[in-house]
């Protein structure tokens, strides 16, 4: 069963600029920011598509799809789409999410945990589970 989670300071999942997603982005090896937005799934990882949904509305359709980052994964030879920043109302604020790895994969070693525990400790963040469940970084 695969779980969101996302990036919490302060007791706020919303207290991320974009400034600096993208600078602790460009700071951790392995990770990039989204080079587009893109109209198909083919390298998002954990993202389930509603197959009834309309065109331009779908999750990976938005505009704000290009604030996103890759994590490259060695054993497949490239790179995917693994974190996702969701624009807050309030200006250039923002929340990022990912998904668990699938359960028949080693989640601690995998390339999107590392990437996710470098992040939140550039971020002064914490890694907390969809279940409140905090994760040490």
């Amino acid at each position: 069963m695969i779980h969101a989670f996302y990036f919490e300071r302060d007791g706020a999942r919303s207290h991320l600029t974009l400034a600096e997603w993208r600078a602790a982005v460009a700071a951790v090896p392995g990770v990039r920011l989204a080079p587009a937005a893109q109209h198909d799934l083919g390298d998002w990882m954990g993202y389930w598509v509603n197959p009834a949904g309309e065109p331009g509305q779908q999750f990976h359709d938005l505009p704000d799809r290009v604030e996103d980052a890759e994590v490259y994964l060695p054993d497949e030879g490239c790179w995917r789409r693994a974190f996702y920043w969701h624009q807050r109302p309030e200006p250039d604020l923002g929340v990022v999410t990912f998904e668990s790895v699938p359960e028949t994969l080693s989640g601690e070693s995998h390339p999107v945990w590392a990437a996710a525990q470098a992040l939140a400790r550039l971020l002064r963040a914490e890694v907390v589970g969809e279940d409140e469940t905090a994760y040490e970084s």
